[in-house]
């Protein structure tokens, strides 16, 4: 058992008082604010007045898209009904990134759960039925929803199960959304063929629909989100018109169908998207009026058959010293060692720091399906102990917070999942919609040369001893978990604890108050600190070449047209070899650091993480584990999990609450970087253009409606919302077009690994929708392991606490060989890329995708110029 005992303070998160070093009471509490133009707000698409009868429990909101932050961008919660409906749903996932919008809208529908099945886990219609355990095993459910997906509905392998669902319940309501609505037409002889216009992707169009009760108190034309490359087909004679069983009950332009129903059974379809957060109220309005005429449906039939204990010890010091000048004294030349660093002080209040040094302290390092069938498993090392497991990392960190206690604690695990954890989470969502376990099949070949054998698939340090820093008020606080206990070496272990909390007090108080800047490091390293000598040497060479990339761009967007994604996040990574003198050991640790010391100062980011891994020299050389060092200036936080509200104030959350927040970033734009009036009227007019931009604007759509998708997996129904949507936050060297996603979780039965496993990896970083989309992405990018690069870097603390940022604008750095610790030869790589969409030119894409790493290349280049550089071709 942990204790973590309170002795000067308690953390400020229990709204505790806290005595700082000069021994005056007060308390620490702060405001955050960020630079943000927002998104301009749009007309109600309902009918003014119709309120009166609805059955909703709200006034309609003619602002979908508010303009300042609050939390009333979400259909569900504002308009939940006064009475649900007694209607059991089954809903078909086409292996979606949205599906679970439309599961949390449908969930405060009805009192049933809702049934959510992949339309592939099944092999026939009457497999699922067999599979079903209902009073009504003909009918177990009143209505069926298809969802939105990938693909063509001639294509058996994207179908599933669909094309006979619709087949075998003509006398069961069904609606289709997107691929749902084209299966429908296929089904009843209406032909399916490319969108004449192109693909529509995150776009606002204004539909004009006919008479028709799923359109009851929706205007005339009403405006919706789409997401398509092909649309059902009508003739426009009027003979065969007729003969047809389907027909069109809604229009945009007077040419492309958006909606249709069947002329006998309770069949209907949409093309757009009424689970998106811009359709917004129509599409909140049309789905209940689904469900009650499936409701008055069902009524009609019944009519007519009549059928642990954790302490603290946390030590509160002065600011005498910079987070940087603490680091590079405390931490710097140790092996193991992390700092994520909120170097803007904006967005992210804390920095925490520390090492692998304490006498609880181990290192987790996963080997994933991308590594050699001999290197794979979870290895666990404490001193020169080391274990091996036949395990992954998600399941091992679930073990470790299952016993877990409900306040906040700043220790417990620090590291990173790369990308290729992937694999993993994909699992879980396969097992959660009714898959039997995971097929574990793996979309490449294991390969050096597509793998870094030397960078885990993921690594945790756990952390005993760490450090917290607090930007607002410039206090330290000195963070110990010891044994709990009353044994011999339980005492031994918490005297050591708070022996080592007053020497890292002592020590912090007695450095230096000078403020220096991050550049600033002691005479004993100049020879580490780069020179304006030449940095020609320095060559950076793209895993793809630039006509390569141009023609992965053109791949996507083939893909894209034929309806297999609606937006895929092509990557590269630009390489290069740095030939490093042999040094000191201490020297060799430190290397990396002076890069991160330089890429925080030329371009600080609130989520900021330095982390540095380095076998122990006491671990034997046949289980000598990686050598790493991540140096990331990340803006985007992808995941943080945060207890909520206590019961009693003005929030309805429960104790056991917890919020989860995402900031996924789409769009981006160079800053104009001079000084005067004149350089800051052109940077607002480059922040206003990407403002206005339709395409950043859609791509964000597109990764927010994800993102409301995956956190709809785990979150409460009905708290999934977006308080800010496309606000251009602005940052050192760009301006960024990001939006805000939060939901409640219940942490009676949820916590941040169901979070982790049901959102990684980031929709920002993949496209959507995600499962296809990262196949052809793996295609594209010719089966490489992106890395750290793409995944996520933060901590997950021992009470179920989370925050986790998207490894980006960051640098991976590896010896060469990974059991040669004084190797002269390090290899740095930078990851970039950029969201492909239907809109996006091959040239503006490369050029953005070299902007992304431009602040990195040159930090690399600084820190490098008096050393020597080996190109790798």
């Amino acid at each position: 058992m942990l204790v973590f005992i309170p002795l000067f303070v308690r953390l400020i998160y229990t709204e505790a008082w806290v005595i700082p070093s000069s021994h005056t009471l007060r308390r620490s509490a702060s405001r955050t604010s960020t630079s943000s133009v927002h998104y301009q707000t749009k007309q109600s698409n309902l009918i003014q007045g119709d309120n009166s009868s609805s059955p909703i429990d709200a006034p309609w909101q003619s602002n979908i898209f508010p303009s300042s932050p609050s939390d009333s961008s979400n259909p569900a919660t504002q308009y939940r009904p006064k009475s649900q409906l007694d209607l059991r749903i089954l809903l078909i996932d086409n292996h979606d990134s949205y599906t679970y919008n439309l599961y949390q809208y449908l969930s405060t529908m009805t009192i049933h759960p809702i049934k959510v099945i992949m339309n592939d886990v099944f092999a026939s219609w009457e497999d699922f039925l067999q599979n079903e355990s209902t009073d009504d095993p003909l009918n177990p459910y009143d209505c069926i929803i298809l969802s939105p997906g990938p693909g063509q509905p001639s294509h058996s392998a994207d179908m599933g199960i669909v094309l006979e669902t619709i087949r075998a319940n003509s006398n069961v309501p069904i609606l289709g959304v997107c691929l749902g609505h084209q299966a429908l037409g296929y089904v009843y002889g209406s032909e399916v063929k490319l969108a004449p216009c192109g693909p529509v992707h995150g776009l606002m169009s204004s539909v004009q629909n006919l008479t028709c009760q799923l359109f009851d108190g929706l205007r005339q034309y009403f405006d919706v989100v789409r997401y398509h490359s092909l649309v059902v087909e009508f003739p426009s004679d009027e003979d065969k018109l007729d003969a047809l069983d389907i027909e069109p009950m809604a229009w945009y332009n007077s040419t492309i169908c958006m909606a249709l129903r069947h002329k006998q059974y309770p069949h209907y379809g949409v093309q757009f998207h009424p689970e998106s957060i811009g359709t917004g109220e129509a599409g909140y309005r049309l789905l209940w009026n689904f469900c009650e005429f499936a409701d008055q449906y069902r009524q009609q039939q019944l009519d007519e058959v009549t059928t642990p204990s954790i302490r603290r010890r946390v030590a509160k010091t002065s600011t005498l010293s910079t987070p940087e000048q603490v680091f590079e004294i405390l931490y710097s030349s140790r092996p193991n060692s992390f700092w994520l660093d909120s170097s803007t002080g904006n967005n992210s209040r804390f920095s925490i720091m520390g090492s692998d040094d304490g006498p609880l302290s181990r290192k987790i390092e996963y080997f994933g399906r991308e590594h050699r069938p001999d290197r794979r498993g979870l290895h666990v090392t404490s001193g020169s102990v080391r274990e091996t497991f036949d395990s992954d990392i998600l399941t091992y960190l679930r073990q470790q917070l299952d016993e877990s206690l409900p306040f906040d604690f700043r220790g417990g695990y620090v590291g990173y999942l790369g990308y290729e954890v992937r694999h993993d989470t994909q699992c879980w969502i396969f097992e959660q919609e009714g898959g039997m376990g995971c097929d574990a099949s793996y979309d490449g070949k294991p390969s050096d040369d597509k793998t870094n054998p030397n960078v885990p698939t993921a690594t945790f340090l756990f952390t005993d001893r760490s450090l917290l820093y607090d930007h607002h008020t410039e206090d330290w606080y000195v963070i110990g978990v010891s044994r709990n206990g009353n044994g011999d070496a339980d005492t031994t272990s918490l005297d050591e604890t708070i022996s080592w909390m007053h020497d890292v007090q002592r020590t912090i108080k007695t450095m230096t108050s000078q403020h220096t800047s991050s550049s600033t490091v002691d005479n004993d390293n100049k020879h580490m600190i780069p020179s304006n000598g030449n940095t020609d040497h320095v060559n950076f060479v793209p895993n793809r070449s630039k006509a390569q990339y141009q023609m992965d761009i053109s791949r996507s967007h083939e893909e894209i047209r034929n309806g297999e994604s609606y937006e895929l996040c092509v990557t590269n990574h630009l390489e290069t070899e740095l030939r490093i003198p042999r040094i000191l050991s201490k020297e060799v640790h430190e290397s990396p650091f002076e890069l991160y010391k330089l890429l925080r100062q030329r371009n600080p980011a609130p989520f900021s993480a330095f982390m540095n891994i380095y076998p122990h020299n006491d671990s034997p050389p046949s289980m000598s584990s990686a050598t790493v060092s991540i140096c990331c200036s990340s803006p985007e936080r992808f995941l943080s999990v945060k207890k909520a509200q206590p019961a009693g104030t003005t929030s309805s959350h429960q104790p056991r609450d917890f919020i989860v927040e995402s900031k996924p970033i789409k769009g981006t734009a160079a800053r104009y970087l001079g000084t005067g009036e004149d350089a800051q009227l052109l940077d607002s007019e480059i922040a206003s253009r990407l403002k206005e931009s339709v395409k950043d604007k859609a791509e964000n759509l597109m990764i927010v409606d994800l993102l409301r998708n995956d956190l709809g997996r785990v979150c409460r129904v009905g708290s999934v919302h977006v308080p800010k949507l496309m606000h251009i936050e602005s940052y050192a060297t760009v301006h960024q077009m990001v939006s805000t996603v939060r939901g409640t979780l219940d942490g009676h039965t949820t916590n941040a690994i169901d979070v982790i496993e049901a959102c990684f990896p980031g929709g920002s970083m993949t496209g959507a929708p995600k499962h296809r989309t990262m196949e052809i992405i793996n295609e594209i990018e010719q089966g490489v392991s992106r890395g750290p690069y793409s995944g996520c870097l933060g901590y997950i603390s021992l009470n179920g606490c989370m925050d986790m940022n998207i490894v980006i604008r960051s640098a991976v750095l590896t010896p060469l060989s990974a059991n040669d610790e004084h190797s002269e030869t390090w290899k740095a790589s930078i990851g970039c890329g950029g969201a492909i969409t239907a809109l996006s030119d091959s040239d503006d894409e490369y050029e953005e995708m070299l902007l992304k790493s431009r602040v990195v290349r040159e930090s690399i280049l600084e820190w490098t110029s008096d050393k020597s550089s080996v190109q790798k071709y």
